[in-house]
């Protein structure tokens, strides 16, 4: 009986699916990481793209207040002046 189950492990038919099971899978796992990595480099790129417009448009919205800050000083001047 021993030996039947010793036997039964040495079944090289079995053996060799249960290798090409793991080998599929391997290969499916080395897949899918190499898909996510790639689907992660694009979302990073196209985070740092919307991060560097939106750095942008604060800067120039920055720059409009102090320009609208100003103009309402002179604005306020003229309405004294008058």
């Amino acid at each position: 009986m021993a030996t039947a189950d010793v036997n039964m492990f040495l079944d090289e038919g079995a053996v060799g699916r249960v290798r090409a099971l793991l080998e599929e899978l391997m290969g499916n796992i080395e897949q899918s990481l190499h898909d996510y990595s790639d689907a992660e480099a694009v979302a990073v790129e196209n985070f740092l793209m919307l991060k560097e417009d939106l750095e942008t448009s604060i800067s120039e919205l920055e720059t409009n207040k102090v320009n609208l800050e100003d103009h309402l000083e002179e604005m306020a001047q003229c309405v004294l002046e008058e």
